[in-house]
């Protein structure tokens, strides 16, 4: 994405590339999700979502809510490690899988629209 951009002012290009490596270490790596949303979500907010579109507000009140709440089921219904599909009968582990993957699937669409600001943008803005 950086090398991409590389044309473009860093000042530009910078919070959208902080934003991806947030975004990134999230999806690939097992952390706690509301823990680390909160150090990028406000450039998140400033920088990637138009508040004139209601999918971007959609999407940003999804992931702020499943932000909160997958984690707060998945303890609840006792931490279950999926070692086989045969799991999923119990609708609560079921139901909790779907949270987790609907929250990767917010954080990897906040990838892709950082990548096109990046990348495609040829907006200036000062901060």
């Amino acid at each position: 994405m950086a090398f991409k951009a590389r044309h473009r002012h860093i000042s530009e290009i910078l919070p959208g590339i902080f934003i991806a490596c947030f975004v990134c270490m999230m999806i690939f790596q097992a952390s706690a999700m509301g823990a680390y949303v909160i150090a990028y979500l406000m450039a998140v907010v400033f920088e990637i979502i138009d508040i004139r579109k209601t999918l971007h507000v959609a999407v940003l009140l999804a992931l702020n809510w499943l932000t909160v709440v997958q984690p707060f089921v998945w303890v609840y219904i006792k931490q279950p490690a999926y070692t086989s599909l045969s799991m999923f009968i119990n609708p609560a582990y079921l139901f909790e899988y779907i949270l987790q993957i609907l929250n990767v699937l917010c954080f990897f669409w906040v990838l892709r629209e950082t990548y096109r600001k990046v990348v495609f943008s040829e907006n200036i803005g000062v901060a």
